[in-house]
């Protein structure tokens, strides 16, 4: 574990671990030392605290270099929807890409971003504020379910990275898996895939109207949040190669200009 994460926050994951293994959820279970879940090591001024995990053969579906299929979107979408119904008991966690966030980022770092990006990030946050996610179905959700957070196993893919697992609205879930497995350059594909995504997941989780009709417009906040975010360590930090993924990738996104009327949910 980094060490920049406290001891809470260490134990907290490992806790959402054990939880999601004994609600049979494709994560690698978790090596004990003396009934514990963490191992702590002293190594000269420091201590390692290390969560001991089952070794998954496979490959991360990031280094893959591809497209989901659908059927792999299909086992995907029913773990996010299993997810969703665990109650995991945990203390929030401040992600600062996490899209309820978008307000106090978009406060904090608007004004510090590339000029090229800021038109874009301010149009969706003005969109994007009219939304009262309060009024919107909760549950604990994973967070980042994206293809860097997917091991392609020998027979099923496991779920990597509970880092962000808190408790927000459920449609947060449904926009970051559209986001990361669902978009790509072929506009056409990229619509099927999504409403294949959300059609799986409402035969597991039945889906809102609500969440429905704010689905668009919390997907482009998505898109623009990895903008503003990838934008400012860029120009703060330095243009590293995922800065600008992530920025290629929001902007994917929102040009994508997804209608209302081009989600279709299948009421059988």
């Amino acid at each position: 574990m980094n060490e920049d994460r406290t001891n809470e926050e260490c134990q907290r994951l490992a806790n959402i671990y054990e939880t999601a293994i004994k609600n049979n959820i494709n994560v690698p279970r978790i090596y004990k030392n003396n009934n514990q879940l963490m191992l702590k090591i002293n190594k000269k001024d420091t201590t390692l605290r290390i969560i001991l995990m089952e070794y998954i053969k496979g490959t991360n579906m990031y280094e893959l270099g591809r497209n989901l299929t659908l059927e792999e979107i299909r086992q995907v979408a029913i773990q996010a929807a299993n997810i969703n119904k665990i109650d995991f008991k945990v203390a929030p966690y401040y992600d600062e890409w996490t899209i309820t966030h978008f307000k106090t980022e978009y406060d904090k770092k608007s004004d510090l971003i590339c000029e090229e990006d800021k038109e874009i990030v301010d149009r969706c946050y003005k969109e994007f504020v009219k939304i009262d996610l309060e009024d919107l179905p909760k549950a604990y959700i994973h967070g980042d379910i994206m293809n860097a957070n997917l091991i392609k196993g020998e027979e099923k893919i496991w779920l990597i990275d509970f880092s962000a697992l808190s408790y927000l609205p459920r449609i947060i879930e449904l926009v970051v898996m559209a986001y990361g497995i669902c978009i790509y350059d072929n506009r056409e594909e990229s619509i099927k895939r999504i409403n294949y995504l959300l059609n799986t997941y409402n035969k597991e989780n039945k889906i809102t109207k609500k969440e429905l009709e704010q689905f668009n417009t919390i997907l482009n906040a998505m898109g623009a949040m990895s903008i503003m975010q990838a934008s400012y360590i860029k120009k703060n930090s330095g243009n590293f190669e995922e800065n600008q993924y992530w920025i290629d990738k929001g902007k994917e996104t929102i040009n994508l200009s997804l209608k209302k009327e081009e989600i279709i949910i299948n009421k059988k």
